[in-house]
Formats: C-alpha cells, sequence, structure tokens
C-alpha cells in the first residue's frame, strides 16, 4: 500500500514555452505571481500600470495576458478593451485573465462584457493558476505547431 502524496506534491499543469505578461499595480502581487508562474515553468514580463502593458504590447506578443482590474488612472478593463481594438484591427485575439480582489457576480459580468477570457479572484491557488491559462493558452499553441508542421 503506498502513502497518499502530501498536497505540495500533487500535480499541476506545467507552463513551459508560454509567455505570460502580468499587470498590477501592486508589487507583491506581482512578485508573487511572477514566482508561481515561473516556477511552473512560463516565461515572465510584470509591469505595473495599463500604460506600461500598452508599452509593452507594441513590442511583445505575450501567448496571455493577466491583468488586475483595479489599478489607478487607466484600469485593466480600459487595457482589454484596448488589447481588443487591437485585436479587432490584426484579426487576432490575445486571450486575457482578470486577477483580481474584486468577485461579485456585476463585476464578473462587466468583465465577460468586456471581453475577458477568464476571471479569477485574489489569492488564486497555484493549481487553479495554471490550469486556467493552460487551457486557454495550449489550444492555440498546438494549432500553430500543427500548421508549422504542414
Amino acid at each position: 500500500m503506498r502513502p497518499e502524496q502530501p498536497d505540495h506534491a500533487e500535480p499541476f499543469a506545467r507552463l513551459d514555452g508560454i509567455h505570460v505578461l502580468v499587470i498590477d499595480d501592486d508589487e507583491d502581487a506581482r512578485t508573487i505571481c511572477d514566482a508561481m508562474l515561473r516556477y511552473a515553468g512560463a516565461t515572465v514580463r510584470v509591469v505595473g500600470s495599463a500604460l506600461a502593458a500598452v508599452r509593452t504590447l507594441r513590442h511583445v506578443r505575450p501567448d496571455v495576458v493577466l491583468t488586475d482590474l483595479s489599478m489607478p488612472r487607466n484600469d485593466g478593463l480600459w487595457l482589454v478593451d484596448w488589447i481588443r481594438e487591437r485585436d479587432h484591427r490584426r484579426g487576432d485575439h490575445l486571450p486575457v485573465i482578470a486577477i483580481t480582489a474584486r468577485d461579485d457576480l456585476y463585476d464578473v459580468a462587466t468583465a465577460q462584457r468586456h471581453g475577458l477570457d477568464g476571471y479569477l479572484t485574489k489569492p488564486v491557488p497555484f493549481r487553479t493558476l495554471c490550469a486556467t491559462i493552460a487551457q486557454l493558452v495550449e489550444p492555440a499553441i498546438n494549432a500553430e505547431r500543427r500548421a508549422a508542421r504542414a
């Protein structure tokens, strides 16, 4: 009879080769998210504002964006609107996940209307974060790999 694995040994979705842009005005939140994603194998870039994210997105194409919604000046929904407008012009779709402390139904519905692909409430469990990213990104990455082989 084998002993049960402790919780910390449970498998999680690996994010090897996935590029993630994290936007949060809270330095501690950025640091924690960065550490969790890197532990899962992701390549991570973190910025502290929606405007910094726009500057970054003009030069970098991540596989997924994680953004806080409540930020000063331009918030996460402003950023999502900017990304969706750019997606429309390019015929593209960049997955965007909200990672926020706000969890009421109005906020979730508002986020969906703005075109968010996912909505996670802080504190986000490690496995939930990894699984959500993998579910959004892996189908697109697999399609790109199939197209490259064709």
